[in-house]
Order: structure tokens, then sequence, then C-alpha cells
């Protein structure tokens, strides 16, 4: 990923990131944008938010860039109406679960079904299991077999994630890039078909103005 100036993005992906509270969702977010993690992270209050422009390859003369939005909601219960209000608009969400907690990785379903209601009809999902630098120390902990998460995507129409560590760095970028690729493609295909070749995505990637919170400096390259 080279990391370039960042000019008017072309497209905004608004993205949940949701799970179980303790599934380490907010721990995987600060990773992905800020290459930081803490033991000390607390639980998420309502929800968080993050942002930053990325350059996909488009193989064309110029690359589109995108804006990635990531939207981190609490999964405590005691915040689930505020969560439920920032689904709406959605085109991506990416559930997580903790590969040692069996009851996170029941959760996911109820979590697809809160977000479908609000998010928009073409949303994508991913299903993203992590911890696992504690099965790799400790394998008998492990709850949840790789296939068993695989086996459940495939069922629900969901990308699946290879596992991943925020603690560890594992797999968290290139499950959350290949994620951003996979809607921008899924987004280019449907705007081209209501198009006839030409690519109109502003119904769907434009930010409604009272989510303009800050603007990011600089953008990367996604190959």
């Amino acid at each position: 990923m080279e990391v370039t100036e960042a000019r008017k993005e072309d497209y905004v992906f608004k993205i949940i990131i949701a799970g179980s509270s303790g599934s380490g969702k907010s721990a995987i977010s600060r990773r992905y944008f800020h290459n930081t993690f803490s033991d000390n992270l607390g639980f998420t209050i309502g929800v968080e938010f993050d942002e930053k422009v990325v350059e996909i390859n488009t193989q064309s003369p110029h690359n589109s860039t995108v804006k990635i939005q990531l939207w981190d909601c609490s999964g405590k219960h005691t915040y689930a109406e505020i969560a439920k209000k920032h689904f709406k608009g959605a085109i991506g969400a990416i559930i997580v679960y903790d590969v040692t907690d069996t009851n996170s990785f029941r959760d996911i379903l109820i979590w697809k079904e809160e977000i479908q209601k609000e998010a928009e009809e073409s949303c994508e999902f991913m299903i993203m299991p992590n911890k696992c630098d504690f099965t790799m120390k400790y394998p008998r902990m492990k709850q949840i077999p790789n296939e068993k998460g695989r086996q459940l995507a495939e069922e629900e129409g969901m990308i699946f994630s290879e596992e991943c560590s925020a603690k560890k760095n594992i797999n968290i970028k290139e499950s959350i890039d290949a994620f951003v690729i996979h809607i921008y493609n899924k987004q280019v295909e449907m705007s081209s078909s209501r198009s006839r070749g030409i690519p109109n995505l502003s119904h769907h990637l434009r930010m409604a103005p009272e989510e303009r919170v800050r603007k990011e400096k600089k953008s990367c390259i996604i190959f």
C-alpha cells in the first residue's frame, strides 16, 4: 500500500463493524486505521467513527479514490438503540466474533438481521473471526472451527475472512482491504447495469452532510 496525498474522493463507503461486546471489533478498527493496539481498550459507548481515503487500482488511467467510513457500533445491549440509528445507509458490514466465545458466534445472524433492516438493500456482509493469537498459544481454547464460520458465511451469502488478530496484527489490513475492493466491484457492477456501462455511484456512496466529521489528509493505494 502506497501513501499519497489525498484528493477529493470519488466514492464514500459507509461500513458498519459490529459484534458482541468483547469480540474485539474496536481493536480491529484501531489496528486498521492507526496500526495500534491496547489491552486496556474500553467498551464502545454508542458508536465510534473513523475514516481514511484509499486509492483502488482500477487498471485504468485514473485510479478511483474511496473514503472508507467505519462505524464501530457498541455490542452492549444498553446502547443497542443508539447503534441501530447508524446502520442507515450502510453498504457494507463487518461482523466480528471471538474464536474462543461461542455466544459471539451465535450472535452473528442477530447482528445481520438488525443491520439489514436499516442498511442499503445491496449491503455486503463479511464475517471476521478475531483473537486467533490466543488460540495459537492455547489451541484447546478454540471453540469455533474455521470450517463452521466458513459454512455459515456460504449459507448466508456473506464473505468469510481468514482468522485474524488485532493484537498481533494478523490479517486485519488484508481482510478489510479485500472487503472494500469487493464492495467497490459490486457497486460498479450495479451502477453499470443501471446506466449501460456508465458508473454513477453517488446515490449509494456520498456521505450525508452530518456525517462529515473530519477530513483525512492522506490516502493510500489498494492493489
